[in-house]
């Protein structure tokens, strides 16, 4: 399985551009742009009202007091999101393929089997709890490709500290 380095979000407010400091908590959300991708927007506590247009998840966390080197994912819900995001857009198929891999090793999705069409080959998984189907084609990556995706996953669905606060996934992706 590929291996990924992650490092951590700024800790900047998108709206002020100001440090979110120790201790304070802050709102992340994954926001489609135009062209289809998805941003990650982290808003100060005081500065977040609601979620931004073209929304597909948003989670609370907590910058920490201490940097103790870890990092933590997005809340499973927004993963999920993020994955069918990245798989309903053709040019994102790299992306949807380590997003498998991670929802499966996150247990979070169930790999069934690979099946072969021509000359690519997919991995059919299920998601239980929402009794979803899922066809992934594998990619095989490079290196480049590589250090691209851990940077887009690290600024997208990282956190410093996990919080056990509210999690929501926009109604177009439940």
């Amino acid at each position: 399985m590929i291996e990924f380095d992650f490092k951590r979000p700024t800790r900047k407010c998108s709206v002020t551009e100001q440090d979110i400091g120790p201790g304070q908590r802050f709102v992340s959300a994954l926001v489609e742009q135009a062209n289809g991708s998805l941003a990650r927007l982290d808003f100060s506590e005081a500065n977040w009202t609601s979620p931004p247009d073209d929304c597909i998840g948003w989670w609370t966390s907590q910058v920490p007091f201490a940097d103790k080197g870890r990092v933590y994912w997005a809340p499973n819900d927004v993963l999920l999101a993020f994955f069918e995001h990245a798989l309903s857009q053709p040019d994102q198929q790299p992306m949807a393929f380590v997003m498998a891999l991670v929802l499966v090793r996150k247990r979070i999705v169930q790999w069934r089997e690979t099946t072969v069409r021509g000359q690519k080959k997919y991995m059919m998984l299920h998601d239980a709890k929402n009794k979803n189907d899922y066809e992934v084609l594998e990619c095989e990556l490079q290196v480049e490709e590589v250090a691209e995706l851990q940077t887009d996953l690290a600024e997208k669905l990282f956190t410093d500290q996990v919080e056990h606060g509210e999690t929501h996934v926009s109604p177009a992706n439940d």
